[in-house]
């Protein structure tokens, strides 16, 4: 009779089954090579159904097949693909001998034969169990959570980089709303920014002019006047700032030219004339007006105008036609003149040789370089007339007594407003009346009108008409000119019109912070398709782990099962295996 301890269940753990079946002398010594024979059929059965045509086995068979990888084949697999085929048309021809006729149901029985042989299946079935549970599972779970992990972390950066750009956009919209441009060419867009400084110059002297700043100059130099200073040393006060209230934005060659010509005609008007602009055109538009034209020679005539020593009768019957050759070969001109009459041309009383024979008569152009006082060529010092004509001509032209300066340096034609070192004296002058004006504003504050009144008795009528009004007036204008001279727009348009590289550094800057927002998307999509990658591994490794794991707690069962028929007895498989999930 069997004691109670031999029913009782067998605990077996899943890592010492092979070593628990060798102690009991299940499983022979060499049990690994003849697994690894055993094993090596398997391996060829499985191979050799891939190629056998899908008329030979069943569908199903097939599909069993493919959906197996090679290395979870095992023992109770192959049962499986037996029982199959014995069930498929195959498995219904039989030899005499009652055994199967189609091989390849021969060759899968042999397989189960060989792994049934000295147990051989259990220990393959143990190796099985241990290899999925300490590392095939795990392995598959750690995949899910690092993806896990890094599709979290990808989110995460995706936020960031999505921000960053967002803020980097904001940045750049608002580099481009200070620079009023649109951002779709910086280059060309900034430069024709650039070239509205002309414009903004010319608001500023408008607004200078019309808001009473010569006024606040006179008031200033007044006071200056009044307070003791020469009226000279005055009169030269803010000397900038007066002269673009009074001309407004000019060259700096023509400032130089109106204060060295103070009392001459704008300079302007001079170059606007036409080239051919002299002396000689001066006295044609004198003789349309009705005067007489000069020519620069002696008179023979008491008469103003040209006496041409020509007596026609008044028929015209008893002048002989006289021919006149003008030493050319064309045709020649014949003027009706009394014969032996003499054309005088000179200053110097010489007649013109005349011929009553019919021949060309000879005139004498013997005219000196200084006969015309009209044009001074202004020679070199030491040097005179005599001899011809010098057209050696010094640095300036006087025409009509009037000099015209040659043509202009390129930092001369700049206007004042372009120019820096002008562009700072005004500046300077603005911020003197300012303090001026401020100063004058708080000492008008302080006192009362009778006191006010009695202290600028003598003062002149300009500084005795200013009220606290008035100045505030003024004051406002000069503030609102300097804030604008000062701005950091108008600092960054004079940089740009006048540094390339700052320019070039500009464009670079705005192209910089462009291009960073659009690779920080750039990058915000890559992650999402490493997001994707992620994902599908997650979907992937999931799906094995969901398999595999099915597949060890068949295989537990299975081997639990047959080690019951084996040791008729209950057999449980302990540890860590039951503790697998999906």
């Amino acid at each position: 009779m069997a004691s109670q301890t031999d029913t009782l269940p067998l605990d077996v753990q899943y890592h010492k089954l092979i070593e628990w079946l060798q102690v009991r002398q299940k499983l022979p010594q060499d049990w690994q090579k003849k697994l690894k024979a055993a094993r090596l059929k398997l391996t060829a059965a499985v191979t050799n159904a891939a190629k056998i045509s899908k008329s030979a086995v069943q569908t199903s068979v097939t599909s069993f097949l493919s959906e197996q990888p090679e290395e979870n084949m095992n023992y109770f697999r192959a049962q499986k693909v037996v029982e199959m085929l014995i069930q498929s048309a195959e498995g219904q021809e039989k030899t005499l001998f009652g055994n199967y006729s189609s091989p390849f149901i021969q060759e899968w029985q042999k397989v189960v034969q060989g792994l049934a042989k000295d147990n051989l299946y259990l220990a393959e079935a143990a190796q099985i169990m241990v290899q999925n549970v300490n590392y095939e599972i795990p392995a598959l779970k750690k995949a899910v959570s690092s993806n896990d992990k890094q599709i979290q972390e990808l989110n995460r950066r995706q936020q960031d980089l999505k921000r960053t750009a967002s803020e980097s956009t904001k940045k750049f919209e608002e580099m481009c709303k200070k620079f009023q441009i649109k951002g779709d060419n910086f280059r060309a867009e900034l430069t024709q920014l650039a070239n509205n400084l002309p414009v903004l110059y010319d608001e500023i002297v408008s607004q200078l002019q019309q808001g009473g700043a010569m006024r606040a100059v006179e008031f200033y130099r007044s006071f200056v006047d009044m307070l003791g200073a020469k009226k000279s040393e005055s009169a030269t006060l803010l000397p900038y700032l007066a002269y673009i209230c009074e001309f407004g934005n000019e060259s700096i060659a023509l400032k130089q030219w109106r204060d060295a010509n103070p009392n001459q005609p704008p300079l302007d008007s001079l170059l606007n004339k036409p080239k051919n602009s002299n002396a000689a055109s001066d006295a044609k538009e004198s003789a349309e007006a009705g005067g007489a034209i000069d020519w620069g020679v002696g008179s023979t005539s008491d008469s103003t105008g040209i006496d041409w020593s020509i007596s026609v009768d008044d028929q015209g019957t008893n002048a002989t036609a006289a021919a006149i050759d003008w030493g050319g070969s064309g045709d020649v001109s014949t003027v009706a003149v009394e014969e032996g009459a003499a054309i005088d041309w000179s200053a110097t009383n010489d007649t013109v040789e005349t011929s009553t024979d019919g021949t060309a008569a000879t005139i004498s152009w013997d005219i000196s370089a200084n006969d015309n006082p009209g044009i001074v060529w202004d020679m070199p010092a030491g040097e005179t007339a005599s001899g011809g004509i010098s057209w050696d001509v010094g640095d300036t032209t006087t025409v009509d007594n009037v000099s015209v300066e040659p043509a202009v340096s390129a930092e001369s034609a700049q206007t004042l407003f372009q120019h820096t070192d002008s562009r700072n004296e005004i500046l300077n002058d603005l911020l003197e009346l300012e303090t001026f004006l401020q100063q004058r504003l708080v000492e008008m504050s302080a006192s009362d009108e009778l006191s006010f009144s009695s202290q600028f008795q003598a003062a002149a009528t300009i500084v005795k008409e200013q009220s606290i009004d008035s100045v505030q007036s003024y004051l406002k204008v000069i503030k609102q000119a300097i804030k604008t001279l000062m701005s950091p727009q108008t600092n960054q348009l004079l940089m740009i019109s006048q540094s390339p590289k700052f320019l070039d550094r500009l464009v670079s800057m705005l192209q910089q912070q462009s291009d960073f927002a659009s690779k920080q998307l750039q990058t915000a999509t890559a992650l999402e398709k490493k997001k994707d990658e992620c994902l599908r591994v997650i979907s992937v490794s999931q799906s094995q782990l969901e398999k595999l794991v099915d597949s060890v707690i068949e295989l537990k069962r299975q081997v639990e099962s047959s080690m019951a028929k084996l040791f008729d007895r209950k057999v449980h498989i302990v540890g860590e295996i039951n503790k697998i999930s999906k």
